[in-house]
């Protein structure tokens, strides 16, 4: 049996405190090892697996565990941690801030400085964030293909025309309840991003009922998801121009399209 350099009789009595020192040797391979954590949250891999061994801390470090990113509801999660994860781990695709109440644009802005693998950005009901922290992932991270930021009643036409400007891939937005946003920054969101196609929009209010038929009209050739919540019964004839390429379309409690 293998024992840590503080001369244990048995692995288990290695405390978490003295974790850092047992220092065994690590196999040839980890991939039965990787398997097991990566069924693990990022939490779990955190606070519990990563306090195991020296080995296992390790693995529990491993890039392959940091492309995808889940920090959603931690309210641990603040602006700290998030400049840590950025300045170790330029190579995020993923992350899901979503109920993060301590993260915030400076927090956000850093990791998109680090990150210009980015794709896919997640942050509902964070009320705290603004138009620089998502003016911030528009300017440094041009691959992004999903942004969701449902009831974020900060953001203005400002962070949307960024997005426009740089995100050229993207083709999955939500900004549902984002109260501030009104057609001129729509527009701007789909002069740049000509491969959106899914749009969610829900109790936006500034957006005009004419705001809404030149998004539906200007991409009807690949728009198949559009959800446009709060306005009439829908234009018959929008309707059926649209209708060939759509594959989803939500007209719930709208009172025009």
């Amino acid at each position: 049996m293998q024992v840590c350099k503080r001369k244990c009789s048995e692995v288990q009595r290695c405390t978490p405190c003295k974790q850092p020192r047992c220092t065994f040797a690590a196999p040839d391979v980890g991939l039965e090892d990787r398997g097991v954590l990566s069924h693990l949250t990022v939490k779990e891999r955190c606070l519990c697996a990563s306090l195991v061994c020296k080995y296992w801390r390790d693995l529990c470090l491993d890039f392959q565990f940091w492309k995808q990113i889940d920090l959603s509801g931690l309210q641990q999660v603040n602006d700290d941690l998030l400049v840590k994860i950025a300045s170790r781990r330029q190579n995020i695709t993923e992350i899901n801030i979503s109920d993060c109440r301590g993260v915030h644009d400076h927090g956000v802005s850093s990791l998109a400085s680090h990150c210009p693998s980015l794709q896919k950005y997640t942050a509902y009901r964070c009320k705290q964030l603004g138009d620089a922290s998502l003016s911030a992932l528009g300017t440094h991270c041009p691959l992004l293909v999903k942004v969701h930021v449902g009831n974020q009643d900060k953001l203005t036409d400002e962070a949307l025309k960024k997005l426009g400007e740089h995100c050229s891939e993207l083709k999955d937005i939500h900004l549902g309840q984002c109260y501030s946003i009104t057609d001129e920054g729509m527009v701007a969101l789909s002069k740049g991003c000509r491969k959106l196609q899914r749009l969610y929009l829900q109790e936006n209010k500034l957006i005009t009922k004419g705001g809404k038929m030149r998004i539906c009209m200007k991409f009807w050739v690949q728009l198949f998801g559009v959800i446009l919540l709060h306005p009439p019964p829908p234009n018959t004839s929008a309707v059926s121009i649209i209708q060939p390429q759509l594959h989803k379309f939500n007209i719930g409690g709208n009172e025009c399209v």
